[in-house]
């Protein structure tokens, strides 16, 4: 019986310590995505790569939301620098609620 009073003690010492991890807003100008896709059916370890690029701004029922652009890249099995297939183009709206820390999408 004594070890359990003892976790129980640790454990609620332990918790007295414990801090949350501080917000960071997403939607910032300059954000920048590399995605990776693997097809475990194929030998190769990279099949799909793409990149999302924060930038710019615009403007939805009064709410400022940062442009996502996309572009497909040269599929390469070396690491970065990726050079672009295509241009960007629009793939979304994101803004940030900082005062609830919630991210939201169109």
């Amino acid at each position: 019986m004594k070890p359990k009073y003892l976790l129980l003690t640790l454990t609620i010492l332990l918790l007295q310590h414990i801090n949350a991890q501080e917000y960071n807003p997403t939607a910032v100008e300059g954000a920048h995505w590399v995605i990776c896709f693997d097809d475990n059916s194929t030998f190769e370890p990279v099949d799909g790569l793409w990149e999302y690029f924060a930038s710019g701004d615009t403007i939805v029922n009064a709410l400022t939301y940062k442009k996502i652009l996309k572009r497909d890249l040269v599929v390469t099995q070396n690491g970065p620098p990726f050079e672009a297939e295509e241009e960007y183009e629009l793939f979304g709206l994101i803004r940030d609620d900082t005062l609830n820390k919630k991210v939201y999408a169109i």
